[in-house]
């Protein structure tokens, strides 16, 4: 199994359109590869989640994990993804959690990640794992070779919440792989996003 190995390139395009280009290159394929998603706060995570679900459309299915030490398992991300169906097409799990996980409790999902490496990956499904800045040295860390199979590293880095952030966004949306048909509404949509947090009173 080749998920990009230790020589997979990190160096992402800066453009988060490209960016977005390269996840549904990723998840279309199968198997779908190991993805690491950086955003800086969780309101950006939903955000993103939602701007790559919209641009992968149909290429493929995606299920969430989130992990969370008070469900039987819920830290264990091979006994998770074991519960799904089989994909007879190309389809992917997000994995949500490991931000908000307490240090040690993290370093547990991780190690089991790392233990269930191959397990995960038999199951047929591509795995993108939500996380933050701080975090990634911690894969490297307590994870090494779940790391090591990355395909890429991508980070997303949203402007802080308001007017940048909902301007950021609409941009997003309005490239968004479309119908040609539905492209003429899509401009004044991302106009309306753009500005719906302006006050224009004097």
């Amino acid at each position: 199994l080749s998920l990009g190995g230790p020589d997979a390139v990190d160096e992402s395009p800066a453009d988060p359109e490209k960016q977005l280009r390269l996840i549904v290159r990723y998840l279309g394929a199968r198997p779908g590869g190991l993805l690491f998603i950086v955003t800086a706060d969780s309101d950006a995570e939903r955000s993103m989640a939602e701007e790559v679900r919209a641009w992968v459309g149909e290429k493929a299915s995606i299920l969430d994990v989130t992990l969370a030490p008070d469900a039987p398992d819920g830290l264990v991300l091979a006994r998770r993804i074991s519960d799904f169906p089989t994909p007879s097409s190309p389809a992917a799990v997000f994995v949500f959690g490991l931000a908000g996980l307490p240090a040690e409790q993290r370093r547990q999902a991780l190690q089991a990640m790392n233990w269930g490496r191959e397990r995960i990956f038999t199951y047929g499904y591509g795995v993108v794992l939500w996380i933050r800045p701080g975090i990634l040295p911690e894969v490297g860390e307590f994870a090494p070779d779940f790391y090591s199979w990355r395909s890429d590293v991508l980070e997303f880095a949203l402007p802080a919440a308001g007017p940048d952030r909902e301007a950021f966004l609409a941009r997003l949306y309005l490239f968004r792989p479309a119908a040609v048909d539905s492209r003429p509404h899509r401009y004044p949509d991302s106009v309306a996003q753009t500005y719906r947090l302006m006050d224009f009173r004097c």
